[in-house]
């Protein structure tokens, strides 16, 4: 079965920085003053983001909710989307008072919080019919078994929350994760995605093609 971790970054980014797992960047050069520091504090500030989201989605919540919705086609997609507003509050609290500003700050995160509201939203059209799709159990195998063959494009790129926020060189040509090399990866991720996905059903096509859209039109990448 896939991980929620697995789904939404695949499907949508819904939680993008709140649902990561660490990764250490593998670096071959010491890195600039206080990028420890900052990553430390990042990390922390992610955790009281976690915190803040699981009030919402803790089992007693999303039970009754499941309650509500029982006969739908995913009960959890309708709670997921009836918290829309307190996702969108949960992630704004975190990334509005950043640990350390940074230059990458300054560009990462208006792209980051537009790719995961963009997302939202269009997961949440039309009584959450896109993130039905996602959660449905024979998209979901046809989806994980897409996110293990192209997992490898992304793997070292998956802590956008840490890479958003602290500067880690200012030499360009050292950085692992500057803009282009992060567009340039989730680009193959994507674009792998979508080829996977081609044997899935027509409905999560759709569904991968929307979420690709709201990628390739947001102009942090077509800068």
């Amino acid at each position: 079965m896939a991980s929620m971790r697995h789904l939404v970054i695949f499907g949508a980014a819904i939680a993008l920085a709140a649902l990561a797992l660490s990764h250490q960047p593998l670096l071959t050069f010491v890195p600039l003053e206080g990028f420890f520091e900052c990553q430390r504090r990042t990390l922390v500030q992610r955790w009281l983001m976690k915190d803040c989201l699981g009030k919402h989605f803790s089992e007693k919540a999303v039970n009754a909710t499941i309650e509500l919705y029982k006969d739908s086609r995913c009960p959890f997609c309708k709670h997921v989307c009836s918290k829309q507003d307190e996702i969108r509050r949960c992630l704004r609290e975190a990334w509005d008072v950043l640990p350390l500003p940074s230059n990458r700050s300054l560009e990462m995160v208006p792209f980051v919080r537009s790719l995961v509201e963009e997302s939202l939203n269009t997961l949440c059209e039309n009584d959450a019919a896109s993130l039905s799709v996602f959660f449905d159990e024979e998209n979901r195998e046809c989806l994980t078994s897409a996110w293990r063959t192209c997992r490898h494009h992304v793997e070292r790129y998956m802590d956008l929350d840490l890479i958003a926020f602290c500067d880690i060189t200012d030499k360009t040509e050292l950085d692992p994760f500057s803009n282009q090399i992060i567009c340039q990866k989730y680009k193959n991720f994507f674009e792998c995605g979508e080829e996977e996905t081609r044997r899935c059903s027509g409905e999560l096509k759709t569904s991968v093609t929307q979420i690709m859209t709201i990628w390739r039109n947001q102009p942090f990448c077509s800068k």
